[in-house]
């Protein structure tokens, strides 16, 4: 796999994510902010959401050639033509998902989740060891939905009824429009740096980004898929009782900061090694911008259910007003790192996650009378926690290197290390973080 396939698919996803905003229209997580909703009007907003989905497939593939020579790369056209039946699949499986997430049936969206990254990622793996390139990694996207609608549909949970009003799917209209205005700009202000990198400086710098991004949204976007699908049903059911909403909040925050901040710090400290052990001397110059990825990654703990404050309270119209604004700020500092290169991209964007952080909280939190100090503090054991360990396992790291180990081993053993200092620490100083984290994730809820 080289660079220019990464980079090529980063650009054929910048279009299908931001189509697929419009194919979804946010109609999932109407279903599930409502609080009260029915058979029939589920299923007007089932077939609503499939005919869009149809819409934008073939929009997609209308538009694709333009797509390619907007970029400069006749071989993304083909990829965006077989890439947009992603649209249709996710019609198929949003509103049975938000049924289900509705009803609080976690678990079995976890096993749903977990077990289609895996066959995927098998898939993957088995197409690119064929010699397949990029197209093992667009069969993965597409592979990953596909088994998606296959479990919910064949677990008989739920299935839409031969029944459409239009009165009945748009009630959840305007909800749905402030949103899906949102989510558009959300897009943009999160894919910026790779589109401003693709179009003015290649394919394998773009390459280089998207795979140092990759690894630092893993962590991020997991635990955020996690807590997002268990707070967002929740708050909704309690969506008038802030008190309750803030401490549930917090709670939630801990957690994802006990795994998401070691993570970051781990990467940070790993990837002179884990970059080449891993992907090969040739992926060399992703090592910086992974290094500098984690730093805004520590960032993103925080911001990470900014959002599910704003949909629980069906405040979508102050979140696409409030993303507006950041988009700006962002823009205008990628395109101004652009000058440095990708490098000079990787460090304005951690720049500017600092720069937004506090007002993005601050606006958020007041919607819930929630104070962004509190937040501190409940993160101060984690943060000193992970600042104790992150010093041990590069005096490790500096000392096994100076020893002329090999980056695979190194990273083994620093991670290991990591893991182990981390919990002891964790048993020491917050006992009561890591037995909580314990049953959450033992839970049968």
């Amino acid at each position: 796999m080289q660079p220019e396939d990464f980079g090529l698919l980063a650009m054929a996803t910048i279009f299908t994510v931001l189509i697929g905003y419009f194919a979804e229209f946010g109609s999932g997580s109407a279903v599930v902010q409502k609080q009260e909703i029915g058979q029939a009007e589920s299923s007007s907003i089932f077939w609503l959401n499939l005919f869009i989905g149809i819409i934008t497939t073939g929009i997609t593939i209308i538009a694709a050639p333009l797509i390619a020579m907007f970029f400069k790369e006749p071989r993304l056209s083909h990829l965006l033509m077989v890439l947009s039946s992603v649209f249709i699949l996710s019609s198929l499986s949003n509103i049975p998902h938000a049924i289900i997430v509705k009803n609080l049936e976690f678990r079995f969206i976890y096993i749903i989740r977990i077990s289609c990254t895996v066959l995927s990622g098998i898939t993957a793996i088995v197409l690119a060891y064929m010699g397949y390139g990029v197209w093992s990694l667009v069969c993965q996207t597409i592979a990953e939905e596909l088994f998606i609608v296959l479990l919910l549909w064949s677990s008989g949970k739920w299935y839409p009824s031969r029944h459409f009003q239009w009165a009945e799917a748009r009630v959840t209209m305007k909800f749905s429009i402030n949103y899906l205005g949102f989510n558009i700009v959300n897009f943009f202000s999160e894919r910026l740096p790779q589109l401003l990198i693709g179009k003015f400086l290649g394919s394998e710098a773009l390459g280089f980004f998207s795979l140092a991004q990759r690894l630092i949204s893993l962590p991020i976007e997991t635990i955020s898929f996690i807590t997002g699908n268990v707070l967002f049903p929740v708050f909704s059911r309690i969506q008038n009782d802030n008190t309750r909403i803030g401490e549930i909040y917090l709670l939630a925050m801990q957690h994802a900061g006990f795994i998401i901040f070691p993570s970051m710090v781990g990467l940070l400290i790993t990837a002179p090694d884990l970059i080449p052990a891993l992907f090969g001397v040739k992926w060399s110059p992703a090592i910086f911008l992974l290094q500098v990825l984690s730093v805004s990654g520590i960032i993103q703990i925080f911001s990470t259910n900014n959002g599910v404050l704003y949909l629980s309270k069906g405040r979508t119209d102050i979140q696409f007003k409030m993303g507006l604004i950041f988009l700006f700020i962002i823009a205008f500092a990628i395109y101004w790192g652009t000058n440095w290169g990708v490098n000079g991209v990787a460090i304005s964007y951690a720049i500017v996650s600092f720069v937004i952080i506090y007002p993005s909280l601050r606006i958020s939190y007041g919607i819930v009378d929630l104070r962004v100090y509190r937040l501190l503090v409940i993160l101060k054991d984690v943060f000193v926690i992970t600042l104790i360990m992150g010093v041990a396992v590069l005096f490790i790291s500096l000392m096994l290197r100076y020893y002329g180990l090999g980056p695979l081993l190194l990273l083994i053993l620093s991670i290991m290390s990591g893991i182990i200092i981390y919990t002891i620490l964790s048993l020491v100083i917050n006992r009561n973080l890591l037995a909580s984290f314990y049953e959450m994730v033992h839970s049968r809820e």
